[in-house]
């Protein structure tokens, strides 16, 4: 409006000049009227073509941050699973060593002069593993094969001794505390002489045997819990 006065005046004043000014009136005043409509929406197009660039840049840095937090994530999770596969190695070599010092364990049968004790504590593990049946393990008590002796650990660090002859217990004995494996076949031999029978024990043969059934018991997983060798059987 103020634009279209402005150019009135400028035409010149009061004059007609054949019928222009009015025209030109109408003229500048839809311009002025066009221009007062168009700035307010050029306006308001620019501020939200703003707000649009600034929502663009913020959803972009979110991207990139989500992008960066997963990326973090992945390599945090890769390290850990690498750290699980130390891990895993780890319990193989602890496993691997348990087994070393079980043999050994099993080993003490091998020594006569071991103990009540230290037999409880090899029968117990192989028992406590699943390597050897609860009931306890059978081994030859004489070179003629016809005798069986049955070691089972009991409570209290005691070891129950069976003889087995024609598949009946003709002897039992409670191996404890300090007696020696040499002490307790003294004993189970002196016994067999009271029920009338001569039956020298065989010490390679219950001694060997026990070990070698224990560590055949820890190489042979899919034949456990055993009881015996499996050549052993009786007549």
């Amino acid at each position: 409006m103020l634009c279209a006065a402005l150019v009135i005046s400028l035409v010149g004043g009061d004059q007609d000049q054949g019928g222009l000014r009015p025209w030109l009136t109408a003229v500048l005043i839809n311009l002025g009227a066009a221009v007062l409509l168009i700035v307010p929406i050029e306006l308001l197009a620019t501020a939200l073509r703003r707000q649009v660039t600034a929502s663009e840049q913020r959803t972009q840095e979110q991207v990139e941050s989500v992008r960066r937090e997963s990326t973090e994530r992945i390599d945090e999770l890769t390290s850990r699973i690498e750290s699980l596969a130390g891990a895993e190695n780890h319990i193989d070599e602890v496993m691997a060593e348990e087994v070393s010092a079980d043999r050994e364990l099993y080993q003490c049968f091998l020594n006569e002069e071991v103990n009540a004790a230290d037999a409880w504590k090899a029968l117990d593990r192989a028992t406590r593993r699943g390597l050897i049946s609860p009931a306890g393990v059978k081994v030859s008590f004489d070179a003629d094969g016809k005798t069986y002796v049955t070691f089972k650990h009991i409570p209290q660090d005691r070891i129950q001794v069976f003889l087995i002859q024609g598949g009946q217990r003709i002897v039992s004995h409670i191996w404890a505390g300090s007696m020696t494996g040499k002490g307790l076949l003294a004993i189970l031999y002196r016994k067999t002489r009271n029920t009338g029978r001569d039956i020298r024990p065989e010490p390679k043969m219950i001694w060997g045997g026990l070990a070698r059934t224990l560590i055949y018991a820890e190489e042979h997983e899919e034949e456990r819990p055993v009881t015996e060798l499996p050549a052993l059987g009786e007549d």
